[in-house]
């Protein structure tokens, strides 16, 4: 039997960093598993190793692990749509071998000089804003948020620097693997005009989900 969050109304408050947070409804399946040998390197939160879905692009299956946390496909597409997750998130660094540290504050993405402000790590999901502030910062980490739980591990924050995700739970997520800036925005760029041309809608997010938990 899978379990659920609780759904909760949608709220917003500031937390102890001053960092305004929007915590939304969401139907999530709580079964997290741990990473296993896997061909595409993408491991959904069932622990399945996902390398082709019909009717689902390879270049997407880290969308589809995204899915397959939902149990609903209207909380996937607000997901999809309003929080902008979109499977894949990136954390810009100067370090060429950055690996989270597990008990130590990793937030270096913010304004304020690179000095930690709380235990966790600043991710986003669309990096190319972040590189207009942090243009002295030359690799960028790609991140694995497929055991990752919304609202539990991880929140999606607003300081007005675009896209980022709080992560609190730094033993829910992982390094896939770090490369030049240049390198990584590239990627970044390839994979959200794929999203663009195979989802445009809610109703498009909705059929994808559908795809991905057949």
């Amino acid at each position: 039997m899978k379990n659920y969050i609780a759904p909760f109304r949608v709220k917003r408050q500031v937390d102890n960093r001053g960092v305004t947070v929007s915590f939304k409804s969401k139907s999530i399946n709580k079964q997290k598993t741990q990473n296993q040998t896997c061909p595409t390197g993408i491991v959904d939160i069932h622990g399945k190793c996902l390398e082709k879905i019909k009717g689902i692009p390879t270049t997407l299956l880290p969308l589809a692990a995204e899915a397959r946390k939902y149990t609903d496909p209207k909380e996937f597409a607000d997901s999809f749509v309003i929080d902008i997750m979109h499977g894949r998130y990136w954390h810009i660094t100067r370090d060429p071998n950055f690996k989270i540290k597990k008990q130590q504050p990793t937030d270096y993405s913010t304004m304020a000089g690179g000095i930690p402000s709380s235990v966790g790590l600043m991710v986003s999901a669309d990096p190319e804003l972040w590189h207009e502030y942090f243009e002295k910062r030359d690799f960028i980490a790609e991140i694995d948020l497929a055991h990752a739980i919304p609202n539990e591990d991880f929140i999606v924050v607003n300081r007005g620097f675009g896209h980022e995700i709080f992560v609190n739970n730094l033993k829910a997520v992982s390094v896939k693997n770090v490369m030049p800036i240049e390198q990584g925005l590239a990627d970044s760029q390839k994979y959200n005009k794929e999203l663009e041309r195979v989802l445009n809608s809610e109703e498009d997010a909705i059929d994808f989900w559908r795809k991905a938990n057949a």
